[in-house]
């Protein structure tokens, strides 16, 4: 892979419902399926069958629960961060797919730069004190910037003294 090749792809703006929930910091779907997996159970008087179809059932309203929580606060911290989430078709079909996105600003990448740069400046680790600062550490465009440091999207919760992405998360499924 070339190196304009690998910087293409860690700008990408196209995520998919894992990436989202490594970005937010909580469990995958397929990690929290496996940790609450003995709570689906099956009922010892009733048939394997009976069984199977009330897992599956139990297994699929829990999707539902999990992902829109972190849909929703997907959605809230990228508001955050003047960004929003657009759902993508997967495949032919014309529908959007709950498990593919486009990450897109609600303004410009510039705005939304700029918010990230905020974040980071409220942790304290790095600060970067202006935009022009944050876009020449790379250097970057504000596009890059912001897809490059995503990651610290999140952290806007401890910033500003909200808890974690993963309490809000778990929250909301209540």
């Amino acid at each position: 892979m070339t190196t304009q090749e690998k910087k293409r792809k860690m700008t990408t703006n196209r995520v998919d419902f894992d990436q989202i929930c490594r970005i937010l910091k909580v469990d995958t779907w397929e990690q929290r399926d496996d940790r609450i997996f003995e709570s689906y159970g099956w009922d010892a008087d009733a048939s394997e069958e009976e069984n199977l179809a009330t897992e599956e059932e139990s297994r699929d309203e829990a999707f539902r629960a999990y992902h829109d929580a972190v849909m929703s606060v997907t959605e809230e911290a990228f508001a955050e961060h003047g960004l929003m989430l657009e759902g993508v078709p997967f495949g032919r079909s014309p529908v959007a797919h709950p498990w593919y996105f486009r990450i897109l600003p609600k303004h410009d990448w510039k705005d939304a730069a700029s918010h990230i740069r905020e974040t980071i400046d409220g942790f304290g680790l790095f600060v970067f004190g202006s935009l022009r600062n944050f876009l020449a550490s790379g250097p970057y465009t504000p596009r890059e910037a912001v897809l490059q440091h995503i990651g610290w999207i999140p952290d806007w919760y401890r910033v500003y003294g909200n808890g974690t992405a993963s309490y809000h998360v778990e929250r909301k499924m209540k």
